[in-house]
């Protein structure tokens, strides 16, 4: 126990000021559904009147997000849904992005970089703002995190009988910030294994899909190899679609992402109603004239791969409602408390009242 408590101790101490900002970022990202609507009333909220997804209407969206921002500059377009009153763009190498009106087609809003604050925002907790490179950075802390939250669970247990749920400190002392440290951990270790381990998942989803499927024994799916395509001047946007909407004829088109380079497929991402993901993970991938090269059905994949999958939308609150989301924000507000406490008790320790 004396060797666990020091590992506790000095995993805690060394990672603390990155958790408490995954903590931070994280519950004001829970609740971005609730508060993005005051800051950008124009461009969030229900779908004002029913968009047009038919095949034809698709690909005339599609096209006003090249003619609006450049055929070569588009990366991807993720399109108006119940939750987003526009059509979102994002270009090529994180130069920015923008908003079009999917039934007129016009440009509402463009921004380069992160200038808005919720990308910022969103950078900030999946990466440092340091790039995608970072990003297994982020997934090695979340790591320490569970296994701080499963050392702290050995190392409290003994002191259940003493719990009396004090979520603050009732001084500025060392003891009381232990005790508050011990007792806001036993509160809320359930959602933070949650929400770690979900968040782990969206960062190495073939590491947890291969983990999953060694201790569950199911077999991975069989590879489909996408073959290489011939380079086309002119993408026959209509054909896509109707070849996506044709695979999944229940299915919603949620994200296209435009070819990396010529020869390279035409993905779209469409969502099934059993899917939670809110763009979802069911996929077409064609070429320019239309032609499938490969699906990916995300409901009848194994349960392994599906719930990797479904991790982001848990790890996100974009299932649960209102409820759930709150109850997220607390747990990331408990999270940057933990941190705060626990490296707070530590340094005193170490340092006295320097």
């Amino acid at each position: 126990m004396a060797i666990l408590g020091l590992a506790h101790r000095l995993t805690g101490f060394a990672v603390s000021l990155w958790l408490l900002l995954l903590g931070a970022t994280g519950s004001l990202l829970a609740l971005q559904e609730d508060w993005l609507p005051l800051v950008q009333p124009a461009i969030t909220g229900p779908l004002p009147g029913a968009g047009d997804e038919s095949a034809a209407g698709l690909a005339r969206r599609v096209r006003a997000a090249e003619a609006g921002f450049g055929k070569d500059r588009v990366w991807a377009l993720v399109l108006a849904g119940p939750s987003n009153a526009l059509d979102q763009i994002y270009l090529r190498d994180q130069t920015g992005g923008g908003f079009l009106d999917p039934h007129s087609g016009a440009v509402i809003a463009r921004w380069r970089g992160n200038e808005r604050f919720v990308d910022v925002l969103f950078e900030l907790h999946r990466s440092l703002l340091l790039g995608q490179g970072a990003k297994k950075a982020v997934g090695i802390v979340g790591l320490a995190g569970l296994v701080l939250v499963l050392s702290g669970l050995v190392l409290a247990w003994p002191a259940i009988r003493r719990w009396r749920g004090a979520a603050w400190p009732r001084s500025a002392t060392r003891a009381a910030m232990v005790v508050a440290h011990r007792e806001l951990g036993l509160i809320v270790a359930l959602p933070l294994l949650v929400t770690m381990t979900t968040g782990v998942a969206v960062v190495f989803p073939a590491t947890t899909k291969a983990l999953l499927r060694a201790v569950s024994g199911l077999p991975a799916p069989s590879a489909s190899i996408s073959k290489p395509v011939d380079a086309a001047a002119d993408i026959a946007w209509q054909a896509v679609f109707t070849a996506a909407l044709e695979r999944f004829p229940d299915a919603s088109p949620r994200v296209v992402i435009l070819p990396a380079a010529p020869g390279s497929p035409i993905a779209v991402w469409l969502r099934q109603p059993a899917e939670w993901h809110p763009n979802g993970r069911t996929t077409v991938d064609a070429t320019a004239d239309g032609t499938v090269i490969q699906t990916r059905d995300a409901v009848a994949v194994p349960l392994t791969d599906r719930l990797v999958s479904e991790a982001y939308a848990v790890h996100a609150a974009k299932v649960g409602g209102p409820i759930y989301r709150f109850a997220l924000a607390l747990t990331g507000l408990a999270l940057a408390l933990l941190a705060s406490y626990g490296a707070i008790a530590y340094a005193r320790r170490l340092f006295g009242r320097r």
